[in-house]
């Protein structure tokens, strides 16, 4: 499940912040990904990431996984051999034409600088490629509660992300808190969800629905 790969993913950074609005954000963000993949996708990250992997880290890990891309290093063997020419892997082939090609190779006077500019820029049409694809999911598609019950989560680089009081106590949940009874509001909201529905097959795949049915239950004890 998402959550527990995100608390395992806390823990193996200790000192990076990851407050409640955060964990909404990744659970927002990840949620149109198998768990399967993001949790493999983490696992790797974590080995060689001395810093807490951003969302696009995550995804980017993931599609690459998914579509077979190269890394830099292989993509630039791919383009010494000629294979890079018509490559099913778009960013490679892009890259490899906006080099020049083959003729970029044979009439270069220096491989070193070449090859440094093939794998930025290689590296930066992966980049557009995941941003994209995460620009293309959106978001849940439910209706969010009037703005005076949102949190609002301010980025430097982005728009403010709203939650829920469903969301922000699932956050606390997985952050390991301890939770008070569910409040009017939150109750309030759960119900909200459960009348939405899941928004995966799998209630238990959804896990802000599944927050939703622990609120509805602890409320209801």
């Amino acid at each position: 499940m998402l959550a527990e790969t995100l608390t395992v993913l806390r823990a193996a950074y200790p000192r990076a912040q990851f407050p409640p609005e955060t964990v909404t954000v990744y659970m927002e963000s990840l949620a149109d990904l198998p768990d399967e993949e993001v949790a493999a996708a983490c696992r790797r990250l974590i080995l060689r990431a001395m810093y807490l992997p951003t969302i696009a880290e995550i995804r980017r890990d993931v599609i690459e996984r998914r579509n077979g891309w190269p890394t830099p290093g292989e993509a630039w063997q791919l383009a010494m051999t000629g294979a890079a020419h018509g490559h099913p892997c778009e960013p490679l082939a892009e890259a490899y034409k906006a080099m020049g090609g083959s003729w970029g190779v044979k009439t270069a006077t220096n491989l070193g600088a070449l090859r440094h500019g093939f794998e930025r820029d290689y590296d930066q049409r992966v980049e557009q490629a995941v941003i994209a694809d995460m620009t293309a999911k959106g978001g849940r598609g439910r209706v969010l509660p009037p703005a005076g019950e949102r949190s609002a989560v301010a980025s430097r680089n982005g728009p403010e992300v709203p939650s829920t009081p469903v969301e922000r106590r699932m956050a606390r949940r997985f952050l390991g808190e301890a939770l008070d009874p569910p409040t009017d509001a939150e109750k309030s909201d759960a119900i909200r969800v459960l009348g939405g529905g899941p928004m995966q097959p799998d209630p238990k795949g959804d896990a802000i629905y599944a927050e939703a049915e622990r609120i509805f239950a602890e409320g209801a004890a």
